[in-house]
């Protein structure tokens, strides 16, 4: 205990307020004391300074810059709770990704990518081997990291919407930020565009003259709305109309179940 500087018993001015906030957490009737108070512990604060130290030599080593390590440490991702030898073997597993530079930008800002472990990055990566090239999923690295961290089936979900439902090629969807998106997001962006009149079926033997992917799941809504040429009020009333829907249509089939068990 010693060895870890926690700020609960630190006289230190930057941690008085955060202090108090343990101290009435110690000192309430709230069940769960102990998992509320380390909620808000920083990973910085909980680790000793030498391994604070190693994990900072360990990835400025590897090309991080100053500011990357200082994110990622204190990033939710909880890096801190691994221990070296593991850090080192999660960044050489992704060091064999073929994505220079943007490897540094895509493990701050998804610093969870850090905990998983070597086999499992393996395996994920023979899955995504069934939909992908070896190319494309280098670049769906940089630009949808979640092909990582969703489940396989949420994936091919996606996958199967985009290139039947919105009859897109499947190499398209690399070029875009989709894959980042959950499901009931791409099903809700592809309703708007249909019903608002700018997103058509293909005829057969025809090409799309739909917009392309990376502008429907643009990060920038101002983007996406520009194809739609209607107001992000009308985007965000229509959203809560599809939740209200969808919402409505599940609790149909539990009365519909219900009425099947009192027959």
């Amino acid at each position: 205990m010693s060895s870890l500087r926690i700020f609960l018993f630190s006289r230190s001015p930057k941690f008085c307020g955060v202090s108090r906030i343990i101290k009435c957490f110690l000192h309430s009737d709230v069940e769960s004391k102990t998992s509320n108070v380390l909620n808000y512990i920083p990973p910085m604060i909980l680790a000793s300074e030498k391994k604070k130290n190693a994990f900072n030599n360990l990835l400025l080593n590897f090309g991080f810059s100053v500011g990357q390590v200082n994110h990622i440490l204190n990033s939710p991702a909880c890096i801190l709770s691994l221990n070296e030898k593991d850090l080192s073997s999660n960044l050489m597993i992704w060091y064999s990704f073929e994505i220079g530079k943007k490897l540094f930008t895509t493990l701050t800002g998804n610093a969870e990518l850090l905990t998983l472990d070597p086999t499992y990055v393996d395996s994920r990566f023979s899955e995504l081997m069934t939909l992908f090239t070896k190319k494309d999923i280098n670049k769906l690295l940089v630009t949808c990291p979640k092909v990582f961290l969703d489940d396989f089936e949420t994936i091919v979900e996606k996958v199967s919407y985009i290139v039947h439902k919105m009859e897109v090629e499947q190499n398209s969807i690399v070029k875009s930020y989709a894959l980042q998106s959950d499901l009931k997001h791409i099903k809700c962006r592809h309703a708007f565009m249909c019903r608002s009149g700018h997103y058509k079926p293909v005829k057969k033997n025809e090409k799309s003259k739909n917009p392309p992917l990376d502008k429907i799941f643009s990060r920038n809504i101002e983007t996406f709305l520009k194809l739609t040429k209607l107001t992000e009020e009308e985007y965000l009333v229509f959203c809560d109309i599809c939740e209200e829907e969808r919402y409505l249509l599940m609790h149909d089939d539990d009365l519909d179940d219900e009425e099947e068990s009192f027959e």
